[in-house]
């Protein structure tokens, strides 16, 4: 197993060895922070712990992104997605809150998520019918009736925080790379895009 991440992880840096983040000018993104998250479910067959993984986006920039390992064993891919909706959360409101102290003073934030479940959890107040959820996951569900977040859907094809949770075929990797803001650099330099 270990050999087997440990060759896809050399076949990723060589076939993205010349990927750069890039920043194309874009006109005044508005007032929304959009944290896009996904996740995988019990993909670690020692521990059974899920990955949580995600990006954060103003407009087309990524001002930020994550990939970590959550720190409880979720019983329900919709629990795993939940779980990585939070770490995205508190990411986007980070950010949020930074923008308004530096003077945006009305700026949003968002979660994207592919995930149905995980979006039906969001947008009820309680565990539901969902009796072996941790309950501190749950402060998110208090800021979307307060607007402080919106919930919102991305189809899977388009999920670029997918990057982060599956082992992905080079195709698909490239354009997930390209839908993140990754790409090759001008004329094989090692400088960052900007244009």
């Amino acid at each position: 197993m270990y050999l087997l991440r440990l060759k896809h992880l050399v076949k990723y840096l060589l076939g993205t060895l010349q990927y750069c983040w890039c920043f194309y000018y874009q006109e005044n993104p508005g007032v929304l922070v959009v944290g896009i998250s996904d996740s995988d479910w019990a993909e670690d067959p020692r521990t059974r712990k899920s990955v949580s993984s995600g990006y954060i986006t103003w407009g087309r920039h990524v001002l930020e992104h994550f990939c970590s390992g959550q720190q409880v064993v979720a019983l329900s891919s919709g629990e795993a997605e939940l779980y990585a909706c939070g770490k995205c959360a508190a990411h986007v409101l980070f950010l949020v809150f930074l923008f308004r102290e530096i003077g945006y003073k009305l700026m949003r934030g968002q979660i994207t998520t592919d995930s149905s479940a995980a979006r039906g959890m969001l947008q009820r107040a309680g565990p539901g019918r969902v009796r072996h959820l941790h309950t501190r996951w749950l402060w998110v569900q208090e800021r979307v009736p307060k607007k402080a977040l919106q919930v919102a859907a991305v189809p899977g094809a388009e999920n670029g925080a997918d990057l982060g949770t599956k082992v992905l075929d080079g195709k698909r990797t490239k354009a997930l790379c390209e839908k993140v803001g990754l790409a090759p650099s001008p004329a094989g330099t090692t400088v960052s895009c900007l244009s």
